[in-house]
């Protein structure tokens, strides 16, 4: 407990869902209090210091969309047009409320790159233009990554599931509505099939109980055909983004996603030293994680996702890879389609 720190434990608590929900359950009763604590699982940085940053970080973001807020709130305005004003002053403050919300969030809990990255770019861009292709760029991002994680998984397993979806992702370049549907698909798969996932397990429940992508795919539908709805894509991808991202957060907490770097042993313990790529900027940060996993399972260089709770680890690459540019900054790239018989992906800072 002395290479925790309090502040990061007080963040969690006071400001995120998981924080309240865990206060309300240990508030519920004494009696209920050891299970409770055996339930709460808190995805942290390694050590104290990267504790601290990330606590003073999320303070920062905070803070700076309550001065927000209060600097709307006390704006003056004429008499003739104060009402009109204060109309349009709340709509501003519901807008900038959710966007630092989100922005406090995505640094507590952050998704991996090739998720948080094209999400940000779609919530920062003011630009019309830029928005609706950025948008569109999101809606593809979300039609992906799930169905490329449990097929991921379950080619790990080599399990035959995975060949069959891999063979349909192979055949032509799908587009978003085919992918969304093809999530579905993989689901009902792996549910007839009885093969338990043991990382990816939560993005099942994400697939199988939520119709935003659909919705999604719907405002897309009409951006490119008549009525060429490019007002309503926007608005629709901001409103279901908002309330699917979250539920990704859900679907993927717990599961770290990195690129390891080197092995150490300190006191008989196994410990991965690599770059934790869950971000929404280039700059990750250096971690180490305690495992319990035979040294070959985390491939030097390789992109990985391991579940903490789990002990479990799936290499990424046949689908989401990565490559290094300039400086020795990392590119993700997302697959799109075979030519030639090579697979071409997609990278996200082209």
């Amino acid at each position: 407990k002395d290479a925790f720190s309090k502040s990061y434990f007080s963040d969690f608590a006071r400001l995120t869902p998981e924080g309240e929900e865990m206060t309300t359950k240990l508030l519920s009763g004494w009696k209920t209090i050891r299970k409770t604590l055996r339930e709460v699982f808190i995805t942290a940085p390694s050590n104290k210091v990267d504790q601290v940053a990330a606590s003073v970080s999320l303070r920062n973001a905070r803070k700076s969309y309550i001065d927000t807020v209060n600097s709307l709130s006390n704006l003056k305005e004429s008499l003739e047009d104060i009402a009109h004003t204060y109309r349009k002053r709340a709509v501003a403050t519901n807008l900038l409320h959710g966007d630092f919300l989100e922005d406090a969030v995505a640094i507590g809990r952050p998704l991996p790159f090739f998720i948080e990255f094209p999400y940000r770019q779609f919530r920062k861009q003011d630009d019309v233009l830029e928005k609706v292709k950025s948008g569109q760029r999101l809606l593809t991002i979300l039609s992906k990554v799930p169905l490329y994680l449990l097929i991921e998984e379950l080619k790990s397993a080599n399990h035959p599931v995975g060949e069959q979806l891999l063979n349909r992702v192979n055949e032509r370049a799908a587009s978003d509505g085919v992918l969304v549907e093809l999530q579905k698909y993989a689901v009902k798969l792996i549910k007839e099939s009885g093969f338990q996932l043991t990382v990816f397990s939560k993005l099942t429940d994400l697939v199988s109980n939520n119709s935003l992508l659909d919705r999604m795919v719907e405002s897309r539908n009409r951006l490119h055909h008549e009525p060429f709805d490019h007002e309503g894509f926007i608005d629709s991808m901001m409103a279901y983004s908002s309330e699917y991202i979250p539920l990704m957060r859900r679907a993927l907490d717990g599961i770290c996603f990195f690129v390891p770097r080197c092995m150490e042993f300190f006191e008989g313990q196994k410990i991965v030293v690599g770059e934790d790529i869950s971000s929404s900027d280039s700059i990750f940060r250096t971690k180490k994680w305690k495992v319990n996993l035979p040294m070959e399972s985390f491939p030097t260089n390789s992109l990985v996702a391991y579940s903490i709770s789990g002990q479990a680890v799936i290499p990424l690459g046949t689908l989401i890879t990565y490559k290094i540019i300039d400086h020795k900054v990392m590119d993700f790239g997302v697959f799109d389609r075979n030519a030639g018989g090579q697979p071409i992906f997609v990278f996200l800072r082209n």
